[in-house]
């Protein structure tokens, strides 16, 4: 998508005291060919207006889809009896184009590690949930973005008890400043995984920036799967198929490159990368921490589910002894663990992953406050572990699963098990 000639306008470095003036593209570009040989020591260049986003009084909504407006007085009136604030608006691109729900991203950013989402809605209307008030100072920058434009953040003014309004108005983005990311998908014994689904999702540091703004593929015979002429930019990257259990990573710009912050705070698009750059993927799935590749190259490998047998004793104190009752239990990868009640759908306690060709066991629910996580003791006698660390079960990293080795955990609840791992059978998709 090439800058649109509305957006263009034609400076030059006149002496001081001379005006600088704006013309539209197509005279802009007639009066460069025919001045530039009579500017002495001068220069003309083409200056793109890049994304951005303006704070405006409310605006009419008449036209608004109803949904919108149903959310919109719902958190209107938690304001009015809570306090707080939200912010509202509408996004278009420099054509006046709305995009779709799935197309556009907006989130208040608190920190480069968290961010709110929003609600979106047709013609490009969004809304926060109803802040609470002392949030003010924290969730006050707005960043919007799409597969297909420069992003933009930028800070607004909020005051309390107020719907904060914005338009963000997305510009798009020319050929030297695209990407594309694509990949093959294959199973862990290698061969390539037809129709898998891959979605392309815009992404914050912390997890999904917006999970309802999406692109997706199917993979071909060859497992082969790409994203063209999309915005440099972080992304998340699921691919999932029946019968395996699926994969996803964080794609970000390179630290080392210049490039390697894609947001546009001023007004002008100049300040982004000429070039594409280098996305890395990074997969937490690699031993020991985080896996790192060109993205220009992102392979996934699907793995099959594992069941795994286990022992494992559950009690409300710290402390084992040989008379507790210990419980055999196949775990067959898709339910989670909740140790108070056996084998649970939520997985409380602990989730089993299969990834890459290996099981890894993860928290899917972390408690406030803390104290609650896992830890891997070894290759000891389980009857020899007889108390937990509870510094170490406060943990919440990945860990992989390995057969003989006992875990040690302090539940959700607070309360404690160990576990040891018995066996571990691959199950193969049908």
């Amino acid at each position: 998508m090439g800058t649109p000639a509305s957006s263009f306008k034609l400076w030059t470095n006149a002496p001081q005291g001379r005006k600088r003036f704006p013309i539209r593209r197509l005279a802009a570009t007639a009066l460069h060919a025919l001045l530039l040989p009579f500017c002495a020591g001068q220069y003309a260049y083409a200056q793109p207006v890049g994304s951005k986003v303006e704070q405006i009084t409310k605006p009419n909504i008449s036209q608004a889809p109803a949904e919108f407006k149903s959310r919109l007085a719902e958190i209107e009136k938690t304001i009015k009896k809570k306090g707080g604030f939200a912010v509202a608006g509408q996004v278009e691109d420099e054509k006046k184009f709305f995009p779709k729900p799935g197309q556009f991203a907006v989130a208040l950013k608190y920190n480069d590690s968290n961010a709110e989402d929003t609600y979106k809605f047709n013609d490009g209307w969004f809304i926060s949930r109803a802040m609470s008030s002392g949030k003010s100072d924290r969730y006050n920058i707005l960043v919007v973005a799409s597969f297909y434009h420069f992003p933009v953040e930028e800070s607004l003014t909020i005051e309390e008890g107020q719907v904060i309004w914005a338009k963000a108005t997305l510009q798009g983005i020319p050929a030297e400043n695209k990407t594309s990311i694509s990949g093959i998908v294959t199973d862990e014994e290698g061969k390539p995984v037809t129709g898998a689904n891959v979605v392309l999702t815009i992404n914050r540091s912390n997890g999904y920036f917006d999970s309802q703004a999406r692109r997706s593929e199917t993979t071909n015979a060859q497992g082969k799967y790409s994203f063209t002429g999309i915005t440099f930019q972080p992304y998340g990257i699921d691919v999932t198929k029946t019968g395996y259990t699926y994969s996803f990573a964080k794609l970000e710009p390179a630290k080392s490159d210049s490039s390697a912050s894609p947001f546009a705070r001023g007004t002008t698009a100049n300040a982004l990368p000429k070039q594409s750059g280098v996305l890395i993927m990074r997969t937490p799935w690699a031993k020991g921490g985080e896996r790192s590749s060109d993205a220009n190259n992102a392979n996934f490998i699907l793995a099959y589910p594992r069941a795994i047998t286990i022992d494992y004793v559950y009690k409300t104190e710290n402390k084992f002894n040989w008379q507790d009752a210990t419980t055999h239990v196949v775990w067959d990868g898709v339910k989670g663990m909740n140790f108070s009640k056996g084998l649970d759908e939520r997985g409380q306690d602990l989730n089993l992953e299969s990834k890459e060709g290996a099981p890894f066991f993860r928290h899917f629910f972390v408690r406030s406050g803390g104290g609650h996580g896992h830890y891997d003791l070894g290759e000891v006698s389980f009857d020899s572990v007889k108390e937990i660390d509870e510094a170490k079960a406060d943990a919440l990293q990945d860990t992989p699963c390995v057969l003989n080795h006992v875990y040690g955990v302090r539940t959700y609840e607070g309360k404690y098990a160990k576990f040891v791992v018995r066996k571990i059978v691959a199950i193969h998709p049908r």
